[in-house]
């Protein structure tokens, strides 16, 4: 190993076990702005999925699980043309990926499932986009389309891949990733003059895409 690196490993050390033992203390407080405070400064890997839940105010209970449940249903029920993006998308990013392939159903499950979620349209309130719309066949009455008003592009799927590192759960994973989405990852492809664009991209390609790196 490298002596540079080597070092800079033992130095750490201490540090990490110092915010590993006050961890049980943070979430015993249940208060996101402690929990985002202590990040700051290093979470541990192992307890990563319970304090990113806290910080995002992500408490799966029974509302939750219904939820991904309709959702689901509308998924099994209406076909979408944007459905097929998303295959192909996968297909040639997640499923051509060494680190992510492993995770191409549960993408499958979680995208699909995000395409019909109505409750993202709100995001446009603080977007500089629109949502956009289409015309019900033989009607002039225009709807968003797709239902949560976002088309994905080439590579949208890694926006959700680094995650399914941390949560197993698709009910958790489905709530964090939007969560994650309407408060940061939109600005990633929308033209915005809001001044922590930058680092938001910083934060994915940093924190977010080298997560596996902790299971390996």
């Amino acid at each position: 190993m490298n002596l540079d690196v080597s070092f800079s490993l033992c130095w750490k050390a201490p540090i990490f076990a110092l915010q590993a033992n006050k961890t049980p203390r943070i979430l015993e407080a249940n208060q996101a702005t402690l929990a985002r405070e202590f990040c700051k400064k290093g979470c541990p890997a192992t307890l990563r999925a319970d304090l990113w839940s806290l910080i995002l105010g992500v408490d799966i209970c029974g509302a939750h699980k219904l939820n991904f449940k309709h959702l689901k249903s509308c998924v099994f029920q209406h076909d979408l043309l944007i459905d097929k993006l998303i295959f192909k998308d996968i297909h040639l990013t997640a499923s051509n990926d060494d680190q992510y392939f492993v995770f191409e159903d549960l993408l499958y499950q979680i995208l699909l499932v995000f395409s019909r979620d109505t409750s993202l349209i709100s995001h446009f309130e603080i977007s500089s986009a629109n949502p956009p719309k289409a015309v019900v066949r033989g009607t002039h009455m225009t709807v968003t389309y797709p239902p949560n008003g976002v088309i994905p592009f080439h590579g949208f799927s890694m926006y959700v891949a680094p995650l399914c590192y941390i949560y197993e759960d698709p009910i958790t994973l489905y709530h964090v990733f939007r969560e994650l989405y309407v408060r940061y990852f939109f600005r990633l492809h929308n033209l915005s003059s809001h001044s922590q664009v930058s680092f938001y991209f910083f934060l994915y390609t940093l924190i977010f895409l080298p997560s596996f790196l902790n299971f390996y």
